[in-house]
């Protein structure tokens, strides 16, 4: 027995020795591990790039496709189409401010307008209730948005906001009394239209000389210490301003255009009162840097009353005189009159969609105004026919907006008349309460001009 048991001792050592290899495999598990941890830096070190991605996009985007190109090539978009979208807005309010009068981009009124710029791009593919597409135009909450320019805060294009948007100070129109007469005149003592005064629409601000220096002097002088005025636009208001031959009118013009900076040559006439060589004449003022209109007195386009009143023109002749000034590029702004003899409301919102179409720059409605010591009043005297009230004139002012196209200027809604020379109607409210009244029912009723308008 006790030679055996050396021969199993020496068999246990070979037990002992597989042990080792068993420790000697463990070694390589923590040589694997080593490389995981090598990897996980770099995990970290792709997190610090994504911070960076903000404050310098170009000096991080290059190196990404170097280490994880799949991945990161499509991740930098994200972040690069948030900027974009902030991008937007300061570019808009660049835009809108010239545009809205030198509005600052954070008012309220630029950020309805960006909003309008933005909807108009999509105009055609919206439909709303308070948003309706005309062309270039929107509205919006009863407010105008035309040709991305035109905000109103009124109910219509009123020609305040107008000079506004066109102007960056104050403007006004200076009035000029040039010592026209009218084709249905003798002379300026004699009668003319049946509704017209001895004075036609003379300024009463222009006293009585008949001086252009010295109107043009006082005019300026009244504007600048009444409204603050730097800009000023010659306006030839009384009578009708191209009733004499071309070469009379340039020298008119030109010596009244002198006597101050002018920015604009407004000119009132009649269609009678035109022809191809004048409105050529009219526009030859544009080459020399000043912009020109012309105010072409219609007061109806039905040729009864046209008659009746002795206007001395029918609506032929209108078309073909608003035709060569809209063929020379000469914004045209037309005279209407509300309330004439015997027309019903039917008739007057039948000449507001006939002019409608004809898509003028701007147009005055007048209330027809009974001044004494004229033919009208001696028919009114005769119970031929009532005095247009305050109401009825509201009623149709309403609906003739509706119509109109919304880019149309809204030169006027009301007459002028001294108090001591009105003989009716006496109850209409101050001018500007009357306006007040008017922006008022228009919003209540939610309405506003080109509401109704179809090109």
């Amino acid at each position: 027995m006790r030679e055996v048991c050396p021969s199993e001792r020496e068999v246990r050592p070979p037990k002992r020795e597989v042990r080792p290899p068993k420790r000697e495999v463990r070694p390589p598990k923590p040589e694997v591990c080593p490389p995981k941890r090598e990897v996980c830096p770099p995990k970290r070190e792709v997190c610090p790039p994504k911070r960076e991605v903000c404050p310098s996009k170009p000096e991080v985007c290059p190196p990404k496709p170097e280490v994880c190109p799949s991945k990161r090539e499509v991740r930098p978009p994200k972040p690069e189409v948030r900027p974009s979208k902030r991008e937007v807005c300061p570019s808009k309010q660049e835009v809108c401010p010239p545009e809205a009068g030198g509005l600052s981009p954070q008012s309220p009124k630029n950020r309805d307008q960006v909003l309008a710029a933005a909807i108009l791009q999509q105009c055609s593919r919206l439909n709303h209730q308070n948003l309706i597409p005309f062309g270039n135009c929107c509205f919006i909450h009863n407010r105008v948005y035309s040709n991305m320019l035109n905000y109103s805060e009124r109910p219509y294009y009123s020609f305040s906001e107008y000079l506004k948007k066109k102007y960056p100070v104050k403007a006004y129109r200076v009035s000029l009394d040039a010592g026209f007469s009218c084709p249905n005149r003798q002379n300026r003592n004699s009668s003319g239209c049946l509704f017209c005064g001895e004075e036609g629409s003379r300024a009463p601000y222009l006293g009585n000389t008949d001086d252009i220096a010295e109107q043009i002097r006082r005019s300026v002088a009244f504007l600048k210490s009444r409204y603050k005025a730097k800009i000023f636009l010659l306006y030839f208001q009384a009578f009708s301003n191209t009733h004499a031959p071309v070469n009379e009118l340039k020298a008119i013009y030109d010596f009244a255009l002198a006597q101050a900076s002018f920015a604009e040559l407004i000119i009132s006439t009649r269609p009678d009162c035109l022809s191809p060589e004048k409105v050529e004449l009219i526009a030859s003022y544009q080459s020399q840097g000043i912009d020109v209109s012309v105010e072409l007195g219609l007061q109806t386009s039905h040729n009864a009353t046209l008659e009746l009143v002795k206007r001395g023109h029918s609506y032929e002749d209108f078309l073909k005189a608003y035709h060569w000034l809209d063929d020379a590029r000469i914004p045209t702004t037309v005279h209407l009159i509300f309330g004439l003899p015997h027309e019903s409301q039917r008739d007057m919102l039948s000449t507001v969609e006939r002019v409608a179409q004809l898509k003028p720059h701007g147009i005055k409605i007048h209330n027809l105004h009974i001044v004494k010591n004229t033919a009208l009043y001696e028919m009114y005297k005769s119970g031929e026919f009532q005095a247009f009230s305050w109401k009825e004139h509201l009623e149709t002012l309403i609906a003739a907006l509706e119509i109109l196209p919304p880019e149309t200027v809204i030169m006027r809604l009301t007459c002028d008349t001294l108090p001591a020379k009105l003989a009716a109607p006496l109850d209409f409210p101050p001018k500007a309460r009357f306006l007040q009244i008017l922006e008022q029912e228009m919003t209540q009723r939610n309405t506003w001009q080109g509401r109704l308008y179809h090109h």
